[in-house]
């Protein structure tokens, strides 16, 4: 290890550090975008399909909905939720709030009605937006109800002024959540002079030149949102808000950024492999891109990445890292030839105004390329957890390397070394919280919600990749009496109980759970979940056309099974949206047909796709390439 990362690993701030935090420009992330109105009032700052706003007009509609909340009680330290859907009115929505002085946190529609109530208690936020349309589905709560579209009128009759300084740096900025262990989702409470000094680096890090255009594809739910966001906007970008209906559509996604000139992209790493797909499928190269910047958990090198930035000399490639509880912490810039990336970036180094710790288990720097706990110190850190003083206690710890009393440290759970560049390898999680598809999971959480099913005396749930790149959340389960037992009963279960992206792919059931000597779980003797079909409600149907046999083996391919009946549903069987761009992605192939995303997801069985190609081939002359022998015109 050379002496550079000595310094970093064995770090205390240093003066000029604390100087520079203590100096940090004191203003407001709505006073800083204010500044962007005065010098760029007719640019456009949001574009959302056919709608725009120009910074001037984004600014007025946010000022009146700033005055319109301060007469409900928003001012700094109150909590507004937000509900709403991807549209103009989100971002008035979220401006607003700052403007008032109060702070955000978001509640996304497609949350089962448990989770958003647990969240509106634990917040007693006294003020909600949302649209008319979602009001009936949001669970009991005391929140004064706007809608932002119902009452348009009522709140176009504020004025549209600049309200001055309603808030400090130090105020909250929002609320996010994420998995908790107990089984209940935490509140991560952010004040805003860790979003401050992450912008500001952001600003100076990145050339972000006025009128950059970056892609919306965050939900507001989750962090990095609010770079997307407030970086553009404090540069004079335009922001590209794009429509949910596209998120998850690699191909779609992919059009999208060439349509729309994109220069700019935060994605989650595991979404990069997909889009990467996305270009070549629509045969175009986005040379217009100037950033992507990667995120969420590892970030994977393949050859079709490293191909992809060869065809784009002018883009630059970096891996961000860190948790929802600092923010960004460290950055790594890939080189500039994609011939000599690693396949598994580093995380960087630390951002401004931040410190990187490795640790061992009594807080004591590690020897040279050993591995440590991953502690973070500096300006990036959130207040703690909401309405938990214990949990906030034990994973922001004092900073026993600062000379000053107060500092503290976040508790990653995270493993690390340094490389003998400087650099800092991240490798992997201490605990049992995980990633998948980007979404950060605590097992926990799941295990307590399948507990709650009547029939589960216990459960362990892991995340297995038993396919290389394709990682999923697995869960055991030994019932409580010999009853039937159906992967469709257990998800809708957890459907009325976590997101989407926290139920398990594969269920499968233990006569007991293997045990180690200490009498606890063996999680390494777990099984291998079986290649069979599962336990589905319908019975088996076999493919018997042509159509539907050739279907049947894509989904064998793709979802890792044996056998598949034309009436089993993809979601049942393990299938998420990554797995579905695949599918669509052989159909493509092998029949020279296109099913869009939310088409394939809705026809979620082999009989249904199938009358859906049959309808496309009565438009098409020869949409299918089947082998000689292969065609049946009787079944077809």
């Amino acid at each position: 290890m050379n002496d550079r990362s000595n310094k970093l690993l064995n770090s205390t701030p240093t003066r000029d550090i604390q100087n520079r935090i203590q100096n940090f420009q004191n203003h407001c992330i709505h006073e800083r975008f204010e500044s962007q109105v005065q010098q760029n009032p007719d640019t456009v700052a949001i574009v959302f399909e056919n709608q725009q706003y120009t910074y001037r007009e984004l600014n007025d509609r946010a000022n009146q909905l700033a005055h319109y909340l301060q007469k409900l009680g928003v001012k700094p330290e109150v909590l507004v939720g937000v509900c709403l859907e991807r549209s103009l009115d989100l971002a008035v929505g979220l401006l607003g709030i700052l403007k008032a002085g109060g702070a955000y946190m978001a509640l996304d529609p497609s949350y089962p009605g448990d989770r958003l109530s647990l969240m509106l208690e634990d917040t007693q936020a006294p003020v909600l937006l949302t649209q008319q349309h979602l009001v009936e589905a949001l669970p009991p709560h005391q929140a004064k109800v706007v809608c932002l579209d119902a009452q348009r009128e009522i709140v176009a009759e504020e004025s549209p002024e600049n309200l001055g300084r309603t808030a400090t740096p130090d105020n909250l900025l929002y609320v996010t959540y994420t998995s908790g262990s107990t089984g209940k989702p935490k509140g991560i409470a952010m004040p805003g002079r860790p979003i401050l000094n992450l912008l500001d680096w952001q600003l100076q890090h990145y050339e972000l030149a006025e009128g950059m255009k970056t892609l919306q594809l965050a939900s507001v739910n989750f962090d990095v949102s609010c770079q997307e966001i407030f970086s553009t906007w404090l540069s004079g970008g335009r922001l590209e808000m794009i429509p949910e209906a596209l998120r998850k559509d690699a191909v779609g996604l992919s059009g999208f950024i060439i349509d729309r000139t994109i220069h700019r992209l935060f994605i989650p790493a595991v979404a990069l492999q997909q889009l990467v797909e996305g270009f070549a499928i629509n045969q175009k190269i986005p040379t217009q891109l100037r950033y992507v910047i990667a995120g969420s958990e590892q970030l994977q090198i393949t050859r079709a990445i490293a191909d992809f930035f060869f065809k784009l000399p002018h883009c630059t490639l970096h891996n961000e890292y860190g948790p929802s509880e600092t923010h960004v912490a460290t950055c790594f810039d890939l080189p500039e030839s994609p011939q000599d990336w690693p396949s598994r970036p580093p995380i960087g180094v630390p951002i401004a105004n931040t410190q990187i710790y490795l640790l061992d288990d009594r807080m004591q720097p590690i020897a040279a390329g050993d591995s440590g706990e991953v502690y973070i110190g500096g300006a990036g850190l959130a207040r703690g957890y909401l309405n938990r003083p214990e949990t906030t206690a034990e994973c922001f710890v004092a900073n026993p390397f600062a000379s000053e009393k107060g500092d503290r440290l976040y508790k990653t759970g995270d493993l690390a070394r340094y490389l003998p560049d400087g650099n800092i390898e991240f490798l992997g999680r201490i605990d049992h919280q995980v990633k998948i598809r980007g979404y950060r999971i605590e097992l926990g959480e799941v295990e307590a919600a399948l507990t709650e099913h009547p029939l589960v005396r216990e459960t362990v749930v892991i995340a297995r990749e038993d396919i290389p790149g394709d990682k999923r959340l697995v869960a055991y389960v030994v019932l409580a009496a010999e009853e039937a037992f159906t992967v469709n009963e257990l998800r809708q279960f957890l459907q009325q109980r976590l997101p989407e992206y926290a139920i398990p792919a594969s269920f499968v059931r233990l006569d007991s759970l293997p045990l180690n000597p200490n009498r606890k779980v063996d999680r390494k003797a777990l099984p291998v979940p079986p290649k069979t079909r599962p336990e589905l409600s319908q019975s088996y149907v076999a493919p018997e056309t042509a159509i539907e046999r050739e279907l049947a083996s894509i989904w064998q391919q793709v979802l890792g099974l044996e056998a598949i009946g034309v009436r089993d549903d993809f979601l049942n069987l393990g299938g998420d949206s990554l797995l579905a761009t695949q599918i669509i992605n052989r159909i493509r192939d092998r029949f020279q047909a296109e099913i869009p995303l939310d088409r394939l997801l809705e026809e979620s069985t082999i009989a249904k796709q199938t009358r859906c190609l049959e309808k496309l081939r009565g438009l098409e002359r020869s949409p299918w390439k089947l082998e000689e022998g292969d065609r049946d015109e009787g079944e077809l």
